[in-house]
């Protein structure tokens, strides 16, 4: 049975019969050849630890990422608040419009007085519908003012 015996994995020292050009026997000589390592002698392929650079290198594109997601952070809030101020506006326009229907009215003795949308109109009422509830009334020609009545009339 052999026994295999570690050695150097880059030179192992072997017994070579080489003729002597001095000498007229042959005498075995010693040289060095350079050896591949056995299967479980191959240099490892586990992963070789970051170096400084690498780990500057990583910091640095992880900071750069860092900084990306914090403008496009910033960005996503402004077109928020810009959305936001469009949509108020854009309220504020529709309930301008809405008000432009509205008039107010009121009773002939002035007792009765609401802002309200006309609705209908027919032979002795008018419908309207108040500004402040959304309810609809159906209140008699007679009882309107007379520039309620003038109103109502240029309509027909």
């Amino acid at each position: 049975m052999s026994q295999r015996v570690r050695s150097d994995p880059l030179v192992v020292i072997a017994i070579a019969y080489m003729p002597m050009p001095s000498a007229p026997n042959t005498q075995p000589q010693i040289a060095a050849a350079p050896v591949v390592p056995a299967a479980e002698e191959q240099p490892s392929t586990e992963p070789t630890p970051p170096t400084i650079e690498d780990k500057e290198a990583g910091a640095q594109r992880a900071k750069q990422e860092l900084e990306l997601a914090e403008q496009r952070k910033l960005e996503a809030e402004a077109r928020e608040r810009e959305l936001r101020i469009l949509k108020e506006r854009a309220e504020a326009n529709l309930k301008a419009i809405a008000a432009l229907d509205y008039r107010g009215w009121s009773s002939k003795d002035g007792k009765f007085n609401v802002t309200a949308d006309l609705i209908r109109i027919n032979e002795t009422t008018v419908t309207i519908k108040r500004i402040d509830n959304d309810k609809e009334i159906e209140v008699p020609l007679e009882k309107l003012s007379d520039a309620d009545n003038e109103y109502v009339n240029s309509l027909r």
